[in-house]
């Protein structure tokens, strides 16, 4: 089993991911052998402890006691978080993972300060929500298998992400709380903003009235983008040519005599 998961681990070529479904796992095991919930409680995260327990806006998403649940979100994340951080790069999809974890733990620690209403967040499902927006915006048309079962499309993946961390609120009674749901999937809207690279900036003033655009830390300027159209029109034309000779090879060598 090990084997198969090093190979798999391998072909994924996404070492945080991997990392991520790795800390899953093992906090679930944590949690699930500690039955005084001592490990659970001091993962989660409270929006009355903020304070007190200020790892939990980031440690939440490996508070897991469910071992369904850890399934389906281990091989959602592996899935589409591999295709992200193939994407963007290790360093830049771990920075946007533990951001966007704190980012919605934040949103709900001030909605519970709005409201009065204490609430909690438990296992990866928030920041996997905000991945699958990233993914789901990017893949609009790709089909996926919904419960390995139901064909869907990316972009309706990505509502549904939003539409399950907004009906899934809870307070610390584990009820439902509609009046915290708009401040926990607020910040999901960043995430689209990322993917779509509404974050992106540009400057001009320091290249020379050259247009530069700025992806986190890559730079790419317009010649850039000059390069890939000329590859594109030079990869066009020799599939041209290409074509123009196979007709040509195809026809007939010897005419009949009339």
């Amino acid at each position: 089993m090990l084997r198969d998961f090093h190979a798999a681990r391998a072909r994924n070529n996404a070492p945080v991911t991997t990392a991520i479904v790795v800390l899953m796992v093992a906090g679930f095991l944590g949690c699930w052998l500690d039955t005084s919930f001592r490990v659970l409680n001091a993962l989660l995260f409270h929006t009355s402890e903020v304070w007190s327990q200020p790892w939990g806006l980031v440690t939440y998403p490996f508070a897991e006691n469910g071992i369904v649940s850890l399934l389906f979100a281990c091989l959602w994340l592996w899935g589409v978080g591999g295709v992200v951080e193939r994407e963007e790069g290790a360093l830049r999809f771990g920075a946007f993972w533990v951001a966007m974890s704190a980012l919605c733990a934040v949103g709900l620690w001030v909605g519970s300060l709005v409201t009065g209403v204490d609430a909690l967040f438990i296992s990866a499902w928030t920041p996997i929500a905000a991945v699958t927006v990233v993914w789901g915006t990017r893949n609009p048309e790709t089909l996926v298998q919904l419960m390995l079962v139901l064909p869907i499309k990316g972009k309706w993946m990505a509502w549904l992400s939003v539409v399950l961390v907004f009906f899934g609120t809870r307070n610390l009674a584990l009820g439902y709380a509609p009046q915290l749901a708009p401040f926990a999937a607020a910040p999901l809207v960043l995430a689209w903003m990322f993917a779509t690279k509404k974050l992106l900036a540009t400057e001009s003033s320091a290249t020379g009235g050259k247009s530069r655009f700025v992806r986190g830390a890559g730079f790419y300027s317009r010649e850039y983008f000059d390069e890939v159209k000329r590859r594109e029109r030079q990869r066009e034309e020799k599939e041209r040519l290409k074509k123009l000779f196979e007709g040509e090879g195809s026809g007939e060598e010897n005419p009949p005599d009339n």
